[in-house]
């Protein structure tokens, strides 16, 4: 990876539907190729205590920081790509958000998400092996970078930022002087203010 960052998703409250687990798991599989790579968890949920073991039994949790909330305009700001993992979902405005700020995305192809992503940006289902490889190989490619790994025609499509009742970013940060094959991945999952 030329870059040193990815970004990802999640809902308000951390439903069971947003996968988390499964973004654990996948995380966990980017620290096998990635070892200095950190995973910045932001919101509060009920399931908060089981993401938190859950990163312990994957080995993960000295890399990953459960931050309460924060604002996802500037995680996406800094981030270099989105994953958002949700088992169900319509239209959604973290998806629209990304691709207002130009920023990579790997979900799951539910609801409207294939209406507004690439197919290489998809995922049938959320399997932790494959969301891995999406979100090195996105963040990895310039193109991708370049063109938010959207349409063009999404360019502008979310005129608002993500409120208080949206849904919640995951960002992350690089370091601009990183010319060579990045041995760092920072992702950091953010909740819009209260």
């Amino acid at each position: 990876m030329p870059r040193g960052s990815c970004g990802c998703s999640a809902c308000l409250g951390w439903p069971r539907r947003k996968n988390l687990d499964v973004l654990l798991e996948a995380f966990a599989r980017v620290r096998e190729q990635v070892p200095e790579a950190t995973l910045e968890v932001a919101g509060e949920g009920p399931l908060r205590s089981q993401l938190e073991d859950r990163a312990r039994t994957l080995g993960v949790a000295e890399a990953v920081r459960f931050v309460g909330f924060a604002d996802p305009i500037e995680a996406m700001g800094r981030a270099d790509v989105l994953a958002q993992l949700s088992a169900w979902e319509n239209l959604s405005y973290t998806l629209l958000d990304a691709a207002a700020v130009g920023l990579p995305v790997v979900a799951t192809e539910v609801g409207g998400n294939a209406e507004i992503l690439p197919a290489g940006s998809l995922v049938s289902s959320p399997d932790p092996a494959v969301i891995a490889r999406k979100l090195m190989t996105a963040e990895a490619d310039p193109g991708l970078r370049r063109a938010g790994g959207m349409p063009r025609r999404c360019a502008r499509a979310s005129p608002r930022p993500m409120t208080r009742s949206g849904p919640l970013g995951l960002g992350g940060e690089h370091d601009e002087h990183d010319d060579g094959p990045a041995r760092r991945l920072r992702l950091r999952l953010v909740r819009a203010h209260p």
